[in-house]
């Protein structure tokens, strides 16, 4: 368990939203909750292989906007960054937070946009050498817009992109098996109170591999992929897809989202999913097996009043959306 210091006043913000649902004029929500895991040959590698952290393959993206299109509100933006240490006993975690508030300090009606992402990478233990035995990746995101006394237009986006990839190296004499465990849980909802409002929620997560000849990689079911799927509310929706070495690609990859549009009646779409999995990886001697991890997600409010001269494709929060659609595996 983590504290959460920078986080106070967004919980503060959320209590008032919680008691004053009812009553809002304008109430919307997205949430997701994700975490990926995976450890190397229950914390021991063989002897021969060299983990290496690909170079210029990280990649880290932020991004906030929250707006309330009133001079009423004022806007507060909070980024919290901790650099991780893999080496340090226990491993200190990659931390980085951000949330942005747009708020009516008169009567609390706000519209925020939140994130975290909490990677956690353990080394084997020998300073001299970065080989990563196991890590984890622990996402939240929200954004919500609760206006209890007036609707004005109003927007909340939330989103980040983590991606590294490492090369798995057999520098020894001999062909070497070892396995990966993995282990991913995904929850994300959206909700709408009202009408002219959209809230979607998308995530997703891959551990893909990219072996060299004479190296290979089989994939075994641990525990099956699971869902629990809610999306009988008019106006609800939920996509989900998950490949497990099929479709083209060695490794698994696992993209969901949730949408939900109002139209005054309450709209709720829910998506939780999980799986257990494990890797067998052969490497012959003198080769190599790339493996590209990579993680996403978008939360996403909006509430337009004269939502007939904004055509819904038009709008900005299906634009951004758009930009997190399903990314598929490509093949070097």
């Amino acid at each position: 368990m983590h504290t959460k210091p920078t986080l106070l006043s967004l919980a503060l913000l959320f209590s008032i939203t919680t008691t004053t649902t009812q009553a809002s004029v304008v109430y919307a929500n997205s949430e997701l909750s994700m975490e990926h895991s995976y450890l190397i040959n229950s914390g021991n590698l063989p002897q021969g292989l060299d983990i290496v952290n690909v170079p210029q393959t990280l990649v880290i993206n932020n991004d906030l906007v929250s707006s309330v299109d009133s001079a009423d509100f004022v806007n507060n933006r909070t980024i919290d960054i901790q650099i991780g240490n893999q080496f340090d006993e226990p491993p200190t975690p990659y931390i980085n937070r951000g949330v942005d508030t747009t708020i009516n300090l008169a009567n609390a009606d706000f519209t925020t946009a939140m994130y975290e992402h909490i990677v956690t990478s353990d080394d084997e233990g020998d300073s001299s050498a970065q080989d990563i035995i196991s890590r984890s990746v622990n996402q939240e995101g929200q954004a919500t817009i609760a206006l209890n006394t007036d609707s004005f237009d109003s927007l909340a986006y939330s989103s980040v992109l983590l991606e590294r990839h490492y090369r798995l190296d057999n520098v020894g004499n001999d062909a070497i098996s070892f396995n990966i465990s993995g282990l991913f849980e995904a929850s994300m909802s959206a909700s709408v109170d009202s009408e002219y409002a959209i809230a979607r929620t998308s995530g997703g997560f891959e551990l893909i591999f990219e072996p060299d000849a004479g190296s290979s990689v089989q994939y075994f079911p641990i525990a099956p992929y699971l869902t629990d799927i809610e999306d009988s509310d008019d106006g609800a929706s939920v996509t989900e897809l998950f490949l497990a070495n099929s479709g083209g690609i060695e490794g698994v990859l696992f993209n969901g989202s949730t949408t939900a549009i109002g139209d005054n009646s309450g709209t709720m779409a829910q998506l939780m999913a999980q799986s257990r999995y494990i890797f067998g990886i052969s490497i012959a001697a003198g080769e190599s097996v790339l493996m590209r991890t990579g993680f996403r997600q978008t939360n996403s409010v909006e509430y337009i009043q004269q939502v007939n001269q904004v055509p819904v494709a038009g709008s900005l929060l299906l634009f951004i959306c758009g930009l997190v659609g399903i990314k598929l595996p490509r093949k070097s």
